[in-house]
C-alpha cells in the first residue's frame, strides 16, 4: 500500500505477495501467536540465497518475526520470493494451542504431552521462540528487520543490495514536472535499513542467547556469545559502520535532496550505533 501511494515501479506480483504477508501475520496474532523475533535468525546465509529452500520455506522460520524480505539474496542467485511466508514455527505453535488430545483423560495428562511436543524445540531450531521481554535487549539470534544466522555475512551482502538499489533511486522516484520528496524519502529508508542491519551486528557485542528451557529438558537457558564472534563483530562495525560506504554520498543524489550539512543523515545513523555499542548494558 505505501508503495501503491508512493506510485514506486513495483510488479503487481511483489505487492500481492506482501499484503498476503500481512493478513498472514495479523490472522497469526488472530489465533494468539505473539511475534518470534528469533524466528528471523533460523535460516542460514547459505539458505536464504538457495532459490529451491527459499521457494520450500520462505525467508524466516516463522511468518510472525519481523524478517520482511530477503536482503541477503543476490541477483546471481536467482532467488524469486523474497518475501516470508507461514513457517514451520507456526505450523509448530498452532499445533500446541489448538490439536486436540483424546489421548489425555485429564488435564495434567495433557500437559506431560505438551511438555513433550514443546521439547523439539531443543532439537530443531527452526522451533525456537524468544521476542519481546528482558533477554531479547541482548540475544543477537532476536532481531527484527534483520535475518539470517550470521549476522555479520548477512549484513555484509544486504550492503552490496543497497549499493545496487541507490543506483536505481532516481530514475525510480522522479517524474518530470514534480519535486525529489519520494526520492529523499526513499534515500532516508536506504539509511534505515543500512542503520538496523549494522545493529544486529552490534547485539553480537555483549550478547547472550537465551534458549527457552524448561526443567528435565537438560540445557542452559543462556549462551554468551563467544569472544572472537564478538571480536568479529567489532571490526566489521569498525570497517563497515564508522567508515560508512561512499556510495551513501553520490552527488547526483545529495545534491537534488539536501542544500546543507549532506553528510548528517549518515551520522545521525552512526551516533546512534555508538551509543547502542557504548551502552551502560552492554
Amino acid at each position: 500500500l505505501d508503495a501503491r501511494a508512493r506510485k514506486l515501479p513495483l510488479p503487481e506480483e511483489v505487492i500481492g505477495e506482501g499484503l498476503r504477508y500481512v493478513v498472514a501475520h495479523e490472522t497469526g496474532h488472530q489465533l494468539g501467536l505473539r511475534h518470534n523475533h528469533k524466528a528471523s535468525s533460523a535460516f542460514t546465509v547459505q539458505e536464504l540465497r538457495s532459490p529451491d529452500f527459499v521457494e520450500k520455506n520462505g525467508t524466516t522460520a516463522s511468518i510472525m518475526s519481523y524478517g520482511r524480505f530477503n536482503y541477503v539474496a543476490q541477483p546471481g542467485d536467482k532467488v524469486k520470493s523474497l518475501i516470508p511466508k507461514i513457517g514451520p514455527y507456526d505450523f509448530f505453535a498452532i499445533e500446541w494451542g489448538y490439536k486436540p488430545l483424546p489421548e489425555a483423560d485429564s488435564a495434567e495428562a495433557e500437559r506431560s504431552i505438551l511438555d513433550k511436543m514443546a521439547a523439539r524445540q531443543m532439537e530443531n531450531p527452526w522451533l525456537q521462540f524468544g521476542g519481546e521481554d528482558g533477554p531479547a535487549l541482548i540475544d543477537p539470534t532476536v532481531k527484527t528487520e534483520s535475518i539470517g544466522s550470521d549476522s555479520v555475512e548477512a549484513t555484509a551482502l544486504g550492503v552490496k543490495n543497497l549499493e545496487r538499489v541507490i543506483d536505481g533511486l532516481i530514475p525510480a522516484t522522479t517524474k518530470s514536472g514534480e519535486d525529489y520528496r519520494v526520492l529523499r524519502d526513499m534515500y532516508e529508508n536506504v539509511l534505515d535499513h543500512w542503520a538496523r542491519w549494522m545493529g544486529s551486528v552490534v547485539k553480537l557485542i555483549g550478547g547472550e542467547e537465551e534458549h527457552r528451557t524448561l526443567g528435565g529438558w537438560v540445557q542452559e537457558s543462556f549462551r554468551r556469545v563467544p569472544r572472537e564472534e564478538q571480536k568479529r563483530a567489532l571490526q566489521f562495525l569498525l570497517d563497515q559502520a564508522f567508515r560508512a560506504p561512499k556510495f551513501f554520498l553520490k552527488p547526483e543524489i545529495i545534491d537534488r535532496i539536501f542544500y546543507f550539512a549532506v553528510d548528517d543523515p549518515v551520522l545521525r545513523r552512526q551516533k546512534d550505533l555508538m551509543g547502542e555499542l557504548l551502552s551502560g548494558m552492554r
